[in-house]
């Protein structure tokens, strides 16, 4: 069961550390700096272990003489003046079941880590989404597993992303190059993040802060020059608390914002306020 981490987040002005509970399957930072395996370092050992097999292949079998002559006698040949009938082909066959009983476990391993590396990688992009939306108020009904045990936040957003194996994190993809590798995006703020490309959290508060996204952030309230104003909620809404709607002065006055907004006043914990007086 993966562990609960804490993290922080602003409401009205102020930091509260709130507790957050991973879906299964979810690594932390900890649990990925011990397991991972970077891929390059993983496909190198792979090339250099199968080029000295083979060449080691090649010498113990073509230019072994005792072990042509262990092969020819395993198949009844006879020694003559001349080679052996269908030496090629058997030498062939033999130097097929060496690979099939050397070559192919390694081949195999080699899949295992990539297999490895490819769940490791996905689990830190979880990890990383997670932090940010959580971080930045998206609702926590976006954080939440949903059928394909994955949030719906990072199904929503994970494909905006590809790791960047040269600075070791995940950046925002901006198409592809003459090979095909990715392009990224560069950041606004390289000094902060070490990288000069955009990561997960820059593009998330960018993405939280885009009014087109207002429906995936928790509604929030930051108090005006006068104590008492009217916040300006999410979106079109004018959110009030309870003690604000209670006053009318307050809320005439985020009545009157709300129908500039095209939209309504909202008491927090409760639906919108259409027209009238406050609820009591």
């Amino acid at each position: 069961m993966p562990k609960p981490f804490k993290t922080t987040v602003t409401v009205e002005g102020e930091s509260h550390e709130v507790e957050v509970t991973p879906p299964n399957g979810y690594y932390d930072q900890e649990e990925v700096a011990e397991s991972f395996v970077p891929k390059d370092s993983v496909e190198s050992t792979i090339r250099q272990r199968v080029e000295r097999a083979k060449r080691d292949a090649r010498s113990s079998l073509l230019d072994d003489e005792d072990f042509v002559q262990e092969v020819a006698s395993k198949h009844g040949l006879q020694e003559s003046d001349g080679d052996p009938p269908d030496l090629d082909e058997r030498i062939n066959a033999a130097q097929k079941e060496w690979e099939r009983q050397n070559l192919k476990p390694i081949q195999e391993e080699n899949e295992a880590l990539k297999g490895k590396h490819r769940t490791l990688l996905k689990s830190k992009l979880v990890s990383d989404i997670l932090s940010a939306a959580s971080e930045l108020g998206v609702k926590k009904s976006l954080l939440k597993t949903g059928p394909d045990e994955t949030p719906a936040v990072v199904n929503m957003l994970s494909g905006y992303f590809a790791y960047d194996p040269e600075h070791g994190h995940f950046a925002v993809v901006e198409g592809q190059d003459e090979e095909g590798s990715p392009k990224f995006r560069y950041s606004g703020s390289p000094k902060d993040t070490g990288s000069p490309h955009m990561g997960v959290r820059e593009f998330l508060k960018q993405w939280a802060e885009d009014k087109v996204n207002a429906d995936f952030v928790e509604s929030t309230r930051q108090s005006g020059p006068n104590l008492g104003e009217p916040g300006g909620g999410s979106g079109k809404n004018v959110v009030l608390t309870p003690e604000q709607a209670s006053d009318h002065t307050v809320y005439a006055k985020a009545q009157e914002q709300a129908e500039k907004q095209g939209g309504h006043v909202v008491v927090e914990g409760g639906a919108p306020l259409a027209t009238g007086q406050p609820s009591e």
